[in-house]
């Protein structure tokens, strides 16, 4: 690739520094409320059509469904509650169930890092699944996304259920925050 002599850089730089600033003065001279900014929902699953009611769904939903932030989230082997532990490292196991709150994940560690798949968030949790199983080819069908590494599987359903399976047992919880582990 050729090289650009200086007075062509020194050029190009100007142009886009004045271009860069009228659109700037422009984009200022602009005034819309979020409310009047249209919104194309069709690939997002989100049910409203302008910015600020779009941003006020997902809000809503990241209030349903925490992510792990504080010290109080507690893990177990089945249906955490406050007396379960809080330090997952001890229970021995790829797969458990987190309780942040009022809300329960399934939580699983994968390449040594915790990734915990919340229910009733599908829309957020078929993008997370994806991520979390990056290196694999996960199935994405209409109603659940599936991923599985050999070792520990989970689904993410558009039902709100969320549900993993390793070799020592798996757990579902339902949209309703039913727990159900079994060991094999």
């Amino acid at each position: 690739m050729k090289k650009l002599d200086n007075k062509l850089q020194l050029t190009i730089g100007i142009i886009i520094g004045l271009l860069i600033t009228a659109t700037t003065v422009y984009a200022n001279n602009l005034s819309f409320t979020a409310k009047e900014i249209s919104y194309d929902n069709t690939t997002s699953g989100i049910s409203k059509t302008n910015v600020q009611d779009a941003i006020d769904e997902l809000c809503e939903d990241s209030k349903k469904c925490k992510k792990l932030k504080d010290n109080n989230i507690y893990f177990e082997y089945g249906d955490p509650t406050t007396s379960s532990t809080t330090d997952y490292t001890t229970l021995g196991k790829k797969l458990f169930v987190a309780l942040n709150g009022d809300q329960k994940s399934i939580c699983i560690i994968r390449n040594s890092k915790l990734h915990c798949f919340d229910i009733n968030n599908y829309q957020i949790e078929k993008v997370h699944i994806l991520d979390v199983y990056s290196d694999i080819t996960c199935s994405t069908m209409s109603s659940y996304i599936y991923c599985s590494d050999g070792r520990v599987n989970c689904r993410v359903n558009n039902d709100g259920s969320v549900m993993c399976v390793a070799s020592s047992g798996g757990c579902d919880i339902t949209k309703d925050g039913v727990v159900e582990c079994t060991s094999y």
